[in-house]
């Protein structure tokens, strides 16, 4: 039997900074096939897919030793409302896969895999698998020459020869392009030390070329990525000062060419730095940063980490509702998450706001657990759960948003402890048509 505990509302908060100046650049011409997939050992177990299952891709693995990092071994596919295995993909080495990301109707992922030394001959790849067999349907190398990174050095050539790291991957709702962000490293300054440019492409996936064209960043160290049917958005995130009210800078881009549709900078209501801690009187104070934007009512909805909202028509960019943080401190972070007209987010407790009257409706504690972090996994829109995981744990458990009962672990053993969030695991598919 499952234990249960039901929580009740309360308040806490969540830290969150985020480092970025933003510059736009449009870039131009090239093409490029993909090459043959690089082997790999791999195990599978059956289980079909059914439509509508919201599912979770996470890694596992275990420490070699009780002073060293965890090494993932491999991954797990499971369904996320019962925490039950639906298959197993076992890695031929540890760590070679570095991220994973589940396209829209949940039978396929896109892995990247990097070698883990450098290599003259090996690079890093993009490989698409079905999750059933983990056949690869493509793989797709990432090297110095691939059209966008050569369209990037022929601006920045600081950049050229430089292998590209894959930032974010998003697929368009179809899953037949994805848009990527990379960073490239351009050459070390006198000192020794290095800079990077970030940048955004697309990968066609049915046929595995890259997009001839290249948009970059110059000086921005994280974006964020939404990619509809006919555009990409860019949420390029600003660095943050008394005089500095950009909270973040959203950019549309045609995906065939790079072309800029429309632009707009995110003005913040909040021009303080505000507490990191929870004690009101902490001296870490941090400005607010937006959170990954969210498509809701065919509108965009971006959140920050204190609550301020921006709604925005995603064909011209224009600001249609903006209202001032409902917090005084930075109280969520990552990735938010809808069900209907309510907003799912985490910090020290799970939030749930009403977007159509921008208030909190409640906030469920969650257990604290010893350097651990709870991240919000997914979300469950026909059952009205929350999946949450704690990264010291590693544990899958559901929160019911009607009730605030928190379930007992589903499936353990998940490898999320540090650094594996800031690689973006675990990936989420909602299960959703």
């Amino acid at each position: 039997m499952k234990a249960v505990v039901t929580l009740t509302p309360s308040l806490w908060l969540r830290a969150r900074g985020v480092l970025a100046v933003v510059i736009v650049l449009l870039l131009a011409l090239a093409a490029l096939l993909f090459l043959r997939p690089l082997s790999t050992t791999h195990r599978a177990s059956s289980g079909s897919l059914e439509a509508g299952t919201p599912l979770l891709l996470a890694p596992v693995g275990e420490a070699p030793s009780s002073t060293l990092a965890v090494q993932h071994t491999g991954l797990v596919l499971l369904d996320a409302r019962a925490g039950t295995v639906r298959n197993r993909f076992t890695f031929s080495e540890p760590n070679e896969v570095i991220r994973g990301y589940l396209l829209p109707g949940g039978q396929q992922a896109l892995l990247y895999r990097a070698p883990l030394e450098s290599n003259a001959t090996t690079y890093p790849s993009l490989e698409l698998r079905r999750v059933t067999d983990w056949a690869v349907a493509r793989s797709v190398p990432i090297t110095p020459d691939i059209p966008p990174a050569r369209v990037l050095a022929a601006q920045h050539p600081a950049t050229a020869g430089q292998t590209p790291t894959v930032l974010e991957v998003v697929s368009e709702p179809t899953g037949r392009w994805a848009a990527i962000a990379f960073w490239s490293m351009a050459t070390p300054y006198p000192d020794g030390t290095h800079s990077q440019l970030v940048w955004v492409t697309a990968l066609d996936l049915q046929t595995g070329e890259w997009a001839p064209w290249a948009y970059a960043l110059p000086s921005s160290q994280t974006v964020s990525l939404l990619a509809l049917i006919d555009r990409i958005l860019v949420l390029a995130h600003s660095l943050r000062t008394t005089t500095h009210h950009t909270v973040a800078n959203l950019v549309s881009l045609d995906p065939r060419n790079g072309t800029v549709l429309a632009e707009l900078p995110l003005e913040s209501w909040s021009v303080q730095a505000k507490p990191l801690g929870e004690n009101p009187s902490s001296p870490h104070n941090t400005f607010s940063t937006a959170l990954t934007p969210q498509l809701w009512n065919n509108r965009i909805l971006i959140v920050t980490d204190d609550l301020e909202l921006f709604i925005i028509d995603p064909r011209n960019l224009r600001l249609v509702e903006h209202r001032p943080p409902l917090a005084d401190r930075l109280v969520v972070s990552g990735r938010p998450y809808l069900i209907g007209d309510l907003l799912v987010l985490v910090g020290k407790s799970l939030w749930v706001l009403d977007v159509s009257n921008w208030h909190v409706m409640t906030t469920f504690p969650l257990p604290t657990i010893p350097e651990g972090n709870w991240l919000l996994v997914g979300v469950d829109t026909e059952q009205r759960t929350a999946f949450l995981i704690n990264t010291k744990e590693g544990c899958l458990r559901n929160l019911d948003l009607s009730s605030g009962t928190f379930s007992g672990s589903l499936h353990c053993n998940l490898a999320l402890d540090y650094p594996a969030p800031l690689f973006g695991w675990p990936a989420f598919m909602t299960g959703e048509p």
